[in-house]
């Protein structure tokens, strides 16, 4: 998809209210680490929701204004979960690039600098398993 990338501001709260919609419909975020359980309807549950920053976590203050960057397709949704709080975002900007086009500048850049490319788990979802009463973590494929 040729998905441009946009950034938008939200408050913490409503940064919250966006990654209960991630949860809810099991996307991809990053930047995050989500603490999540599974609710009697057998739903994902946003628990705890922190920045990630070099690994270390930092609070969300929920009168702050956050820059969020997504795709102009989720800004663009005219109805669903996604669209009740995206358009509460405020100071929407372009910012003239495709995801497809990051994505190739960082693999360019990293390959010039010599640095392999590696995927790695970060901890962005952590499964708390003891308030879902689950037995095991559910699948987010």
């Amino acid at each position: 998809f040729e998905n441009a990338l946009v950034a938008f501001d939200l408050t913490g709260a409503q940064v919250l209210d966006l990654l209960r919609v991630v949860m809810l419909h099991r996307d991809a975020q990053s930047g995050m680490r989500i603490k999540y359980k599974v609710n009697g309807a057998k739903q994902l549950d946003v628990e705890t929701a922190k920045f990630l920053i070099a690994g270390a976590e930092k609070e969300i203050d929920p009168a702050a204004v956050y820059t969020v960057i997504s795709i102009d397709y989720l800004l663009n949704v005219t109805g669903g979960d996604y669209a009740a709080v995206l358009k509460q975002a405020t100071n929407t900007r372009p910012l003239q690039l495709t995801i497809r086009d990051a994505i190739t500048e960082y693999i360019k850049a990293e390959t010039a600098a010599g640095r392999e490319i590696k995927s790695a788990l970060d901890g962005r979802f952590v499964f708390d398993k003891a308030a879902s009463g689950a037995a095991e973590e559910p699948n987010h494929d």
